[in-house]
């Protein structure tokens, strides 16, 4: 802050000091001084310069058409050009971060909590959650009703983890088709299971480890396992682990993967896990091709919920300009607006639509590092697992 803007603080204060209502006992100069700066933030701030703004893509269609536009309406002092724009997976724009901010990010958004985490300079205290979105498992209903018949469940039974393993390991639907089973899908339909390496599907993992070991925290998950009885539930990870496709670093492109099969949406896979957001334009597609789809939420989920970060400097005027974005994003207008692009606000007071269910399973994010690296260890001898690195800290 500059000696002439701290005299007008300093101003402001011996106002409110004197001029304020008194109170019986006394004044607080520490806190009299932090409400004479948000007067000054809020009465005289103007952002300034350019933002440079590095996001995961699932906020991309929000940002560019809904936040960015109206930000640069209200402050036009900001520059916010093409190339201020990085969208990108969460894996990517971590691994960048951790690169002395390779990607000159002022701010960055990521997935979730669970691709943060692996930030070096992430702080979940100093972070600005943004929007949230379950991880969801979605496939055409014809296969996973032949799924269920299989594994001898009645319909519309959530199906695990490894349940779906076990089923996807058969690879094609004719070797689940029970004797005298019919199907309008062709026998040799593929029943791959996908998700992306970066934070849907590091969410989804999570999601597993919490629904096999029936559990809604880390602390839970670590008693869980101290028993000898863990052995069946890291062994079922493990074999989901070798089972699912996880070699895809974006969430976008394995939903994009799914919806563009030659065989029409889902023909070539099982199932995907991908974020509820997504959820209307696979829905839209398959309609278009006649397919009905079916959407599985987990026993016991993570949310996915966009942990915004300020990487600009403090003092400068990126990091103000940048501050003065996330109000505006957490605002009501902004925070409605999310609803058009499938995601949940992330504050109070806005009605869901109808596809966005209230009573589904949720579990807290990993709290730590350390955590997020004990789950990760449990599949560490999986290949996939090594490929993408995410038991290194």
């Amino acid at each position: 802050m500059t000696y002439s803007m701290r005299k007008f603080v300093t101003a402001i204060a011996c106002l409110t000091l004197f001029c304020g209502s008194a109170n019986a006992g006394g004044f607080q100069f520490d806190e009299l001084w932090k409400r004479a700066k948000d007067e000054f933030s809020s009465r005289l701030y103007k952002a300034t310069g350019s933002l440079k703004i590095c996001a995961a893509n699932e906020v991309k269609a929000w940002l560019e058409k809904d936040v960015i536009p109206t930000f640069q309406e209200s402050e036009k002092a900001v520059s916010i050009r093409e190339s201020d724009l990085v969208f990108n997976g969460s894996g990517v724009l971590v691994e960048n971060w951790n690169q002395n901010n390779h990607d000159h990010c002022d701010i960055i958004i990521l997935g979730s909590d669970v691709a943060a985490l692996r930030a070096d300079s992430f702080d979940k205290n100093k972070a600005t959650y943004l929007a949230y979105s379950p991880i969801v498992i979605v496939g055409q209903k014809d296969k996973l009703d032949a799924a269920r018949a299989y594994l001898d469940k009645k319909a519309g039974d959530t199906l695990s983890c490894g349940d779906l393993a076990t089923v996807a390991a058969k690879g094609r639907l004719g070797r689940i088709l029970k004797q005298g089973q019919s199907s309008k899908l062709p026998a040799t339909s593929k029943l791959t299971l996908e998700m992306s390496t970066s934070n849907s599907g590091q969410s989804a993992y999570i999601t597993c480890v919490y629904s096999t070991f029936d559990a809604t925290t880390a602390k839970e998950v670590d008693e869980a396992l101290a028993t000898k009885e863990s052995e069946a539930g890291e062994k079922s990870l493990k074999d989901f682990m070798n089972i699912v496709k996880f070699d895809v670093e974006s969430s976008s492109h394995v939903k994009d993967g799914f919806v563009q099969s030659p065989l029409g949406v889902g023909g070539e896979h099982l199932a995907i896990f991908t974020y509820e957001s997504y959820i209307p334009e696979i829905k839209k597609a398959a309609a278009q091709n006649g397919i009905e789809l079916d959407v599985i939420y987990p026993a016991i989920g993570i949310l996915s919920n966009f942990p915004a970060t300020i990487i600009a400097k403090e003092g400068t005027a990126a990091n103000e300009t940048a501050n003065a974005f996330l109000k505006l994003a957490k605002s009501k207008k902004m925070q409605e607006n999310l609803l058009k692009y499938g995601l949940r606000p992330a504050v109070a007071g806005i009605a869901l639509p109808d596809y966005m269910p209230l009573n589904i399973g949720v579990g807290d994010s990993p709290r730590n590092r350390s955590d997020l690296k004990k789950f990760w260890d449990i599949v560490s001898s999986v290949p996939s697992v090594k490929d993408a690195k995410l038991n290194a800290f």
